[in-house]
């Protein structure tokens, strides 16, 4: 045996863990913080939302290396601009934190007041700061974006089936 735990009853959607990651005293969670530490702490995410997507991009719009690819839309409903450095997304909704939004050129992944900005979602992060390590699937799927923290959601969607060069939206 590497580690055993003991816990006690808990309260229904809580959850029981280390105090700190790999410490020996243990506590109850109101928040439980499932792949990420334990010592989160919570970033509240900006009023932006997942505006758009296209799960099945076959005669649409180009990337910038002139590939037809999966694309999601943000929105951002403020009079101010909202930085996405540093905010998650994710196609699986048990692991939000699957891809973070690079900070190394904040001008690219800013979404301008009252307007849009699209991520290609292609599985391939190495064509830029918009392009997520994973693709989206027509058959069914989920999308999310959550906070810096890696945690806290600020927008979710799941579909179905949705033909080829429909988008939802």
């Amino acid at each position: 045996v590497i580690d055993s735990y003991t816990y006690p009853a808990i309260a229904a959607d809580h959850s029981w863990g280390r105090a700190s990651d790999g410490s020996a005293a243990s506590v109850e969670f109101n928040s439980p913080t499932p792949t990420v530490t334990n010592q989160l702490i919570v970033i509240q995410p900006e009023n932006i939302v997942i505006n758009e997507l296209l799960s099945a991009n076959q005669n649409g719009i180009l990337d910038n290396f002139s590939e037809l690819e999966d694309w999601f839309e943000i929105y951002n409903p403020n009079t101010y601009p909202v930085d996405l450095s540093g905010y998650y997304f994710s196609d699986d909704p048990e692991v939000r934190n699957r891809w973070v939004v690079p900070s190394s050129f904040p001008d690219s992944v800013t979404v301008p007041p009252l307007g849009w900005l699209l991520f290609w979602a292609d599985g391939d992060p190495q064509q830029g700061v918009r392009h997520a390590d994973f693709r989206l699937s027509n058959n069914g799927e989920y999308l999310c974006m959550a906070s810096p923290d890696g945690y806290t959601l600020a927008d979710e969607i799941q579909w179905s089936y949705i033909a080829p060069d429909t988008s939802l939206g």
